[in-house]
């Protein structure tokens, strides 16, 4: 499945005793494979394949599953609006750990991840001190983590009741029946 910043993966089989063995690189786990003792941490994509066995009894077959696992997305402090006066604005990506994920923002409009993936020259790498808007400005950004970019995060800062304030994802849900523009 898909999932926004780390998944804990739990791993069971109805045969009391049996052993399960599992690898993250979706190598056979019967050559190899690393033996579950507990739930396992998932903070980037992988391919799980497991199996259980038990002497006396004929091994399970494999099973696999992939994880695909995006970055969370980054809220900014404050939130998008319309202030009078000059705003001091922080950024964060809620769930991630520790030193883990890297923000990168535009104020050029451009997308901070440039298509391939990389980081675009124009971004700018969020370094956790506040900075100053004076006047109406749209930002980008986006945050990465052990490799994975979140979704596109866009917000406007209308400073002095210049602008309408927007603030958006690049997961857009249309209601059924609609059509988006």
């Amino acid at each position: 499945g898909e999932y926004i910043g780390t998944v804990n993966v739990s791993m069971s089989t109805p045969t009391p005793g049996a052993q399960i063995f599992y690898t993250l690189d979706g190598s056979d786990p019967s050559v190899g494979g690393t033996l579950y003792s507990g739930p396992v941490a998932i903070d980037q994509n992988r391919t799980v394949k497991a199996y259980a066995t038990l002497a006396g009894y004929t091994a399970s077959l494999t099973t696999t599953e992939v994880y695909t696992v995006q970055a969370d997305n980054v809220v900014f402090v404050p939130p998008p609006g319309i202030y009078e006066g000059e705003v001091s604005l922080g950024m964060f990506s809620p769930t991630s750990g520790i030193g883990g994920a890297q923000i990168y923002y535009t104020l050029d409009g451009t997308d901070p991840r440039e298509q391939g993936g990389g980081v675009s020259a124009s971004a700018i790498r969020y370094t956790g001190q506040p900075f100053k808007i004076s006047s109406t400005t749209d930002i980008k950004a986006r945050s990465l983590e052990a490799g994975q970019w979140s979704a596109l995060t866009v917000a406007t800062f209308a400073v002095d009741g210049s602008a309408v304030p927007v603030a958006h994802d690049d997961h857009l849900e249309v209601p059924e029946g609609q059509t988006a523009t």
